[in-house]
């Protein structure tokens, strides 16, 4: 409710479509990639993605960039509640890939990703 208020105030649309989509993303003895298509939109008006948790896992940084391609930031959701919100209208973003810090133990990144779509 929050962040369609916020989203609404930046864009003035009063009514939201909003999707969740939940993501686990395991690494192992192989590399765990949280968006395989690499920079990139999700076709939407706003995008944010909230850390559930992260479990032996390094890796996993958010890059955010203009159309020009120009670098605005990176972070790493590193604690259960960091969010990172997007105007995936304006900016294309990316995940690196999650590796095990320790090889022999479950290593897994869960994300909600949370999808606004004007109405």
């Amino acid at each position: 409710m929050l962040l369609g208020r916020m989203f609404s105030a930046v864009d003035g649309t009063p009514v939201w479509n909003i999707k969740l989509h939940p993501y686990r993303i395991t690494a192992g003895e192989q590399v765990g990639h949280p968006a395989p298509e690499g920079r990139h939109r999700d076709g939407v008006t706003f995008i944010t993605s909230l850390l559930i948790s992260r479990t032996n896992v390094e890796g996993g940084e958010s890059g955010v960039y203009t159309d020009e391609d120009e670098h605005l930031l990176t972070v790493t959701l590193t604690e259960p509640g960091d969010l990172l919100l997007g105007d995936d209208a304006r900016t294309t973003h990316s995940v690196t890939p999650v590796r095990p810090v320790d090889g022999s133990a479950p290593a897994h990144r869960d994300v909600l990703v949370i999808a606004y779509t004007a109405r």
